[in-house]
């Protein structure tokens, strides 16, 4: 049974007062702790962006974020990546614990066969030199983590589109200068000719 929640009803007053014991449990905002870390590997399938782990540490919840310049990345090496790595995050945060691990996806090292140099292509003892690397990453991104202030900034600025009517414009008046050129180019012709009949006249 659907019952409508008026203000000054008592089910807006019992939801205004769950709402409120709610916000009175939360606990103070904790400091906000950034470490960085990265390298450049000499790796077949990496590229010059190299390696670079971000963590985000607020109490005991981290988040870290793991990106490779490389073109891709196997998605089952990625999930045993990720698997590692967390295992390797919890031993130093209790709380909530999230990994992700990103690709350029760039195009500076291409083959012709087709996406075969993905990263986790190679075998098990490429592999297991990547996971190694990212643990490493992560160690060295706790050992230098220090506090940070997390802000917003919002930037207004105007642009003019070109818009259907000003592309018909655009359009008209290169077909305009396309037929100019088209005449004065007859016309340069026609002098052309005419110039060398009276030449060969004299």
């Amino acid at each position: 049974e659907f019952e409508p929640v008026l203000p000054g009803s008592q089910i807006a007053l019992n939801y205004s007062n769950a709402i409120a014991t709610a916000l009175k449990k939360l606990s103070a905002p904790e400091n906000l702790l950034v470490g960085a870390s990265s390298v450049h590997p000499d790796d077949d399938s990496m590229c010059g962006g190299g390696v670079n782990l971000l963590l985000f540490a607020a109490g005991k919840s981290a988040f870290v974020q793991l990106v490779f310049d490389s073109n891709g990345i196997v998605p089952e090496f990625r999930n045993r990546l990720v698997a590692v790595l967390q295992e390797r995050v919890r031993r130093s945060f209790s709380g909530d614990i999230l990994c992700e691990i990103c690709t350029t996806d760039t195009h500076e090292k291409n083959v012709k066969k087709g996406v075969v140099n993905a990263l986790g292509a190679g075998n098990s003892e490429s592999t297991g030199k990547l996971e190694k690397l990212a643990l490493k990453l992560f160690d060295e991104a706790v050992a230098n983590l220090s506090e940070a202030e997390s802000g917003m900034a919002v930037e207004k600025f105007t642009f003019k589109a070109i818009g259907k009517e000003n592309m018909e414009r655009m359009m008209l008046a290169i077909s305009t200068s396309l037929t100019y050129v088209k005449i004065l180019g007859a016309s340069i012709l026609v002098a052309l000719v005419l110039g060398l009949i009276a030449l060969s006249v004299l």
